[in-house]
């Protein structure tokens, strides 16, 4: 008798399923998605665990590939467009300061 585990994905895995279901949801990256279904959809997957989907979701917002804004402690996420894309700026980023979330 053998048993199967399941294969744990990794974290760019997890970036671009979040990615495929951002661009699914609103290709145009118009308009924010609540990131609660999204997240619950990968925690019900095989090899992912708890904190995997946040970690990834973190990663790719430190990255500039999506925005995120916490209202009332649910995060809304959408694609960066072309504005959320820029780069720091450089007094900014001389200063110490990075992106940063913001609840509101």
């Amino acid at each position: 008798m053998t048993t199967k585990t399941a294969r744990t994905l990794t974290v760019a895995e997890i970036e671009r399923e979040i990615v495929a279901a951002l661009t699914e949801t609103d290709p145009e990256a118009s308009t924010m998605t609540k990131f609660l279904p999204i997240r619950r959809e990968l925690e019900r997957r095989p090899g992912i665990a708890y904190a995997a989907p946040v970690t990834a979701l973190l990663s790719l917002w430190g990255r500039g590939e999506v925005e995120v804004v916490m209202v009332r402690g649910s995060a809304y996420v959408k694609l960066a467009d072309t504005f959320d894309r820029t780069p720091d700026h450089p007094a900014a980023i001389a200063r110490g300061e990075h992106r940063r979330l913001m609840a509101i």
